[in-house]
């Protein structure tokens, strides 16, 4: 994203990467943002585990690799240590409250970084937590609005949306829905 930034592009530039590789490999990119004074934002998607190879804990998580309780590095104090002006952390769940922090972080003049901190969902059903079931109601108009969020859990067939085994029950496709067809399913 620095690269862009010094290439030319000039607004909205932003880029993602997990916790754990933030701290394995992405902590000298935002250093080296911060030294260039890159005006970009970084947004670093905290699940607490390193998802990509099997769930191991990382630097953040508090816990070494052998389940020993450890130092817990604060991904806060760490991005402002290495330059970022602007740090702030959502619950990505929250839509408003993330949305307003993008957009924040978009206007701020200088380097800015977001943590959306969520627990990872397979870790948290491991953890006994069960998703609450959506359902797509028969006010659906067949917008595509969730299909273009990028849920796995949505299908559109036949004119409409579809939740299909997938989903996690996060409820953000019925904060998204303008026409309020996404609902919890009545236990």
């Amino acid at each position: 994203a620095s690269g862009i930034r010094h290439g030319g592009e000039t607004e909205g530039i932003c880029c993602s990467l997990g916790d754990s590789t933030f701290l394995h490999g992405g902590m000298t990119g935002l250093l080296n943002a911060a030294y260039n004074k890159a005006r970009i934002t970084v947004a670093i998607l905290d699940n607490s585990t390193t998802a990509m190879t099997g769930h191991q804990p990382h630097p953040g998580t508090g816990v070494t690799a052998t389940g020993e309780p450890t130092v817990q590095v604060s991904l806060e104090a760490l991005a402002k240590a290495l330059g970022a002006g602007l740090v702030e952390t959502v619950d990505p769940y929250q839509l408003d409250e993330t949305v307003e922090s993008f957009e924040r972080a978009r206007d701020y003049p200088g380097l800015s970084v977001i943590i959306a901190r969520r627990p990872c969902v397979i870790k948290a059903r491991k953890a006994g937590q069960r998703p609450r079931p959506l359902r797509i109601n028969d006010e659906c108009k067949g917008c595509k609005i969730c299909i273009d969020f990028g849920c796995p859990a949505i299908e559109f067939e036949e004119e409409r949306a579809r939740i299909n085994s997938l989903c996690t029950g996060c409820g953000v496709c019925a904060a998204i829905c303008p026409a309020s067809a996404i609902e919890e399913v009545a236990p």
